[in-house]
């Protein structure tokens, strides 16, 4: 009988301390990430916080500009701003093609394939007529730039486009050339003026030339806002 009363008191001991420690423990947060890892307080968000510059290979550069009466292609480098580089005066052909037209498919040609690295200046057969086209560094294969009238020298008409250039290497004020000029056939050895025209000196930097003929260019203070929008039939 005292036995039994003995195991009670225990009993009863042992139930009060075992409360006592649970309430003692009241509020305490049992974790539920291993000791020895770590969480970031900061997650990184999934959204950049950066917004990209805008691309300056997306500012137009070539562009039909109205000068001194005549429409003319011109080139305005980045590191020129409103500094313009006259590279030809189209003239009317027929067909629907008026100056401002052929000017137009012109500058759009060229700042269609300006991106790509503009490299050669060439001479190219398609569609069984005479083209002048453009060689880039992405794309080896020539694309043209304008049909050469059937009854006009390719080379010649090339040659205007050129001289003109090298006028801006001479310290000349460019003024442009007449693309589609009837011009003579030069005489004797032409093979200097059938291979490809460098069009890295004419080219600024920024659009991977060099820019070492980029000398006393056209001050346009101000011109028509908005870019050339390119219409599929001047590819024709």
């Amino acid at each position: 009988m005292a036995r039994t009363i003995l195991c009670l008191h225990l009993s009863l001991f042992a139930l009060l301390i075992g409360n006592s420690i649970a309430f003692g423990q009241t509020g305490v947060v049992v974790p539920t990430v291993p000791s020895d890892s770590t969480t970031p307080s900061n997650p990184p968000s999934s959204t950049p916080n950066q917004i990209p510059t805008p691309n300056n290979s997306s500012i137009t550069r070539f562009s039909c500009q109205y000068y001194d009466g005549k429409y003319t292609v011109m080139y305005e480098p980045q590191s020129q701003p409103g500094r313009f580089f006259a590279w030809a005066i189209p003239q009317s052909l027929g067909g629907g093609w008026n100056p401002q037209n052929r000017c137009q498919a012109i500058a759009s040609r060229l700042e269609l394939y300006r991106p790509d690295g503009l490299q050669e200046l060439q001479i190219a057969r398609q569609n069984n007529e005479n083209i002048i086209c453009v060689t880039t560094e992405a794309v080896s294969t020539c694309r043209i730039v304008f049909t050469v009238p059937r009854n006009r020298d390719p080379y010649s008409v090339r040659s205007s486009i050129f001289s003109n250039l090298t006028a801006a290497d001479q310290g000349q004020q460019t003024t442009g050339v007449n693309t589609y000029i009837n011009s003579p056939r030069r005489s004797g050895n032409n093979s200097h003026f059938r291979g490809g025209i460098n069009l890295k000196p004419f080219l600024s930097m920024e659009d991977g030339g060099t820019g070492t003929n980029l000398n006393n260019g056209l001050l346009i203070p101000s011109r028509t806002p908005g870019k050339t929008i390119l219409n599929p039939r001047l590819f024709r």
